[in-house]
């Protein structure tokens, strides 16, 4: 029988859920080992109360006794003890006393997570997409995409090298550029955003057909990617470009006249 998954297994795999906020925001990084498997299986335990109905005026909770934690979890009782103060601690869980001899009712609480941790999510998973899609065995069709990928930034690269040899410098803030650190970053940036690869290196090709008249890559490149997003979610219908007209036309005295709503005499009312 053999070890290996298979998508017909994926219906019977039992598992722990884990938040990737555990993992990757800095505010949980120093989490001890064992108190992070003390909130996964919390977290777990949860939803067999939710099935049961295991709730009062607080809200859903579970019942785990230093025995019982300390023998699921191959721990001493201390260290379960330890476990749950740093839980406590960070905010990941509440307790309310019910009496000798019994458990305490144990409320799990949700992570804390900011902006900056599912922008660090969301980019840990576009990565991981696209180092899986370099390292798996290419299609005949993916290879001929991937071959023109690899022509168009040698020939970046080329263009730039030649540039170079005539003495020309492109300075941000006194620094050399590393053009090739700027392109993966702010196409990265903008397929999170949005924008497929294909859009992106179509926007990066023009941009560098004129590198020899911009000073500033990385603002320009941006500004260029920016103006591509906002033209595609007007195009999508996400955007509507009148309001934004409206808005930078509020407090002056230029007219404004929407001529998609306006007469058949192309008058404003």
């Amino acid at each position: 029988m053999s070890r290996y998954y298979t998508e017909s297994d994926t219906p019977n795999i039992i598992f722990y859920k884990v938040p990737k906020v555990l993992i990757l925001s800095e505010r949980y990084k120093k989490m001890k080992p064992n108190a992070l498997k003390l909130y996964i299986v919390l977290l777990d335990r949860l939803q067999l109360s939710m099935q049961n109905h295991w709730i009062d005026e607080n809200g859903y909770y579970v019942r785990m006794s230093k025995e019982h934690g300390s023998d699921l979890l191959n721990i001493s009782e201390p260290t379960f003890i330890t476990s749950k103060k740093e839980l406590h601690k960070l905010g990941l869980i509440e307790e309310k006393r019910v009496g000798l001899n019994k458990a305490n009712l144990i409320y799990v609480l949700k992570v804390d997570y900011s902006d900056e941790d599912l922008y660090k999510i969301k980019q840990e998973d576009a990565e991981m997409v696209v180092g899986e899609r370099k390292l798996k065995n290419l299609t005949s069709r993916n290879k001929k995409i991937e071959l023109q990928e690899d022509k168009k930034l040698n020939s970046i690269k080329n263009n730039i090298k030649e540039k170079d040899i005539n003495n020309k410098k492109y300075l941000v803030n006194k620094d050399t550029v590393n053009t090739d650190e700027i392109i993966h970053k702010l196409t990265n940036e903008y397929r999170i955003k949005g924008l497929s690869k294909e859009v992106c290196m179509r926007v990066v090709d023009e941009v560098m057909s004129n590198i020899g008249e911009i000073e500033n890559l990385g603002g320009y490149l941006r500004t260029c990617l920016e103006n591509t997003l906002y033209k595609s979610k007007v195009r999508k219908g996400e955007i509507n470009p009148f309001e934004r007209i409206q808005e930078r036309l509020k407090g002056t005295d230029i007219p404004y006249y929407d001529w998609l709503n306006g007469d058949d005499d192309g008058l404003p009312y």
